[in-house]
């Protein structure tokens, strides 16, 4: 596999065969000590299953150990992609991704940002609601037709267990 940082993130076949590109197939969950490609450069995963839908990841820095399934934020309202697991008061623009795979301290892997994934449950979580950030620094969800509705994904399910469980969501992160 390269690690050119120069390959464009979205494939489109049209474009790339009739100049004569080669398909780049970028493993998602490569997590290195040394930055591999560009922080913030975006990548598209096409689905492995007919009911999946696309994916979209994002390339960022670990400033601390991100486990797997962690929802990141940006480091204290930083502009670059050097990014922490959620953490108190955050803002729903704040919210980068969630890491598929564990990140070490100071390494660069890629987070989900756009699709469906697996997060641990935090409180108060119910099938179709907006996940927002609550105020223990955990995932909540917000009532439909409520303030802080708007938010970073929806609940797609909802299996007994309460916090702390895993729950299949769908997220669209801006962060």
């Amino acid at each position: 596999m390269s690690l050119n940082p120069e390959v464009p993130y979205v494939y489109n076949p049209a474009y790339h065969i009739k100049r004569g590109w080669r398909l780049q197939v970028i493993d998602t969950s490569l997590v290195t000590d040394f930055a591999a490609f560009r922080p913030g450069l975006v990548t598209i995963e096409q689905p492995s299953s007919l009911h999946q839908g696309t994916r979209e990841f994002i390339y960022v820095q670990a400033d601390a150990l991100v486990h797997a399934n962690a929802v990141v934020q940006r480091v204290d309202l930083s502009t670059t992609y050097n990014v922490e697991e959620l953490k108190v008061a955050s803002s729903v623009a704040q919210v980068v991704g969630v890491a598929q795979v564990e990140i070490a301290a100071g390494s660069f892997g890629w987070v989900l940002r756009k699709g469906n994934c697996t997060v641990v449950e935090g409180a108060g979580w119910g099938p179709n609601l907006p996940l927002i950030p609550d105020a223990g620094g955990t995932i909540g969800s917000a009532a439909v037709g409520t303030v802080s509705e708007s938010g970073f994904g929806v609940v797609l399910t909802n299996t007994a267990g309460g916090a702390g469980t895993d729950q299949t969501v769908y997220i669209d992160c801006k962060g």
